[in-house]
């Protein structure tokens, strides 16, 4: 009957040491989730002065001034010309325009850090062997079939932050 006991007495103790080491490894992950790097990121308000939208509307109030095309008071057909290949050859709004393909981009892969990477592959060979150097061991078949089939995945877990911030991060660029 004693032995009973002392063994109802371990198999407590033995729970209430896993309860305890359960409870710590609990309590140490959700503390150390306060460590997470980095200040959130506040997206920073624009601001122009008043007085130098002001100053770029007196002059055009003024007359019927066509800023699209002011060079074509002169009447020269070579500065014509300069600013058309000027215009066809501007790069600064492809360039533009790619940065911004860009920097969505960056945003896609560090999101797509959050889930997990899965790959996996197969493989199929067939070989036979020469008549002249068949197997001794070996019955009639000549050919042999081999297939593989693999599978790999990883995931990293955000547990300090570093994936959210460099999604905030891409964020930011993107703006």
């Amino acid at each position: 009957m004693q032995s009973l006991n002392t063994r109802a007495s371990n198999h407590r103790h033995h729970r209430n040491r896993l309860l305890g080491l359960l409870i710590f490894v609990i309590s140490t992950v959700v503390l150390l989730q306060g460590c997470a790097v980095g200040p959130d990121y506040i997206e920073p308000a624009p601001s122009s002065p008043d007085r130098w939208h002001q100053d770029m509307l007196r002059g055009l109030s003024d007359g019927q001034a066509n800023l699209e095309t002011w060079w074509t008071i002169f009447n020269d057909p070579m500065l014509n010309d300069i600013i058309e290949r000027a215009r066809k050859g501007n790069l600064d709004l492809k360039e533009a325009f790619a940065r911004i393909q860009e920097a969505r981009a960056r945003r896609g892969f560090a999101k797509g850090q959050f889930y997990p990477d899965i790959d996996g592959g197969g493989s199929f060979e067939r070989a036979r062997e020469s008549g002249d150097f068949q197997n001794l061991n070996r019955s009639d078949r000549q050919t042999d079939n081999y297939a593989g089939v693999g599978m790999d995945g990883t995931w990293e877990i955000d547990f300090w932050g570093r994936i959210r911030r460099s999604v905030e991060s891409a964020d930011a660029g993107l703006q």
